[in-house]
């Protein structure tokens, strides 16, 4: 789908300008701010970004998660508002610029949407529920451990680096297996009915290249979340849209 892979592309690399000039300017405004009472037991699931207030203490690795408190922190994430919503706009978004080779099916009336529709869930669904159960059986901790330093480079590339290498449940840093699989879960989910010319490897290994770059992202709008939430303040967002542009729907560990 190279509709979709293109608006995926532009809203990662908008998404990661805007984490970077906020978090230029955010620190420009509050300058002695404490670095280290920032975040974060939030997590970063399925695609989704995840913060928690300023005061929130940093994840300790012997607060282990159960498997009971896995599942339902990534059933927020694939079966709830924005796991619904997010797909119904790139669905949307591929009926408005579909690729040209495109059958009609896929391209033309309600029913063209309802399959987009059913493959971006689709996607989303299976990324998710791979990461999900990977990181179970490996034991690796799903939550993003924020940096400890105050310049915004070194930060930036620890949230980065932490989608491919990030921790065990004892605290040991590991491969991002749940990472690798849910990309590749979300690449090659569409294989068996993506139209033709659109199901094969290639396109597959696209997918999961975005789905992966999506991590990085939700990473780093976790890193950075105080200076985006200072920056929309600054421009006058309320309150409650402010934290729900910047939480999404996993919450904290419950």
């Amino acid at each position: 789908m190279q509709g979709m892979l293109r608006m995926r592309r532009v809203i990662v690399g908008g998404v990661v300008g805007i984490v970077c000039a906020s978090a230029v300017w955010g620190q420009r405004v509050s300058p002695s701010a404490p670095h280290d009472s920032r975040s974060l037991p939030g997590l970063r699931l399925s695609g989704e970004a995840v913060t928690t207030l300023p005061q929130a203490p940093l994840p300790q690795p012997s607060d282990r998660l159960t498997l009971g408190e896995r599942f339902r922190l990534e059933a927020r994430v694939s079966f709830g508002i924005s796991a619904m919503v997010f797909p119904a706009i790139e669905a949307g978004y591929d009926i408005a610029n579909p690729p040209h080779h495109y059958p009609k099916e896929w391209k033309d009336g309600p029913g063209a949407y309802g399959r987009n529709y059913g493959a971006e869930l689709a996607r989303h669904t299976a990324g998710g529920l791979a990461r999900f159960a990977t990181a179970a059986v490996t034991r690796e901790d799903p939550r993003y451990y924020p940096s400890r330093r105050r310049r915004v480079l070194p930060r930036f590339w620890h949230a980065v680096w932490f989608s491919v290498v990030d921790k065990s449940e004892s605290g040991r840093a590991m491969p991002a297996a749940g990472n690798f699989a849910g990309a590749a879960a979300a690449g090659y989910v569409g294989m068996p009915y993506e139209p033709a010319g659109y199901n094969d490897f290639t396109h597959g290994t696209q997918r999961a290249a975005v789905e992966f770059s999506t991590y990085a992202v939700n990473n780093l709008v976790t890193e950075f979340s105080p200076e985006l939430c200072r920056t929309m303040k600054a421009m006058h967002f309320p309150q409650g849209v402010a934290k729900t542009l910047v939480r999404g729907d996993s919450g904290t560990k419950p």
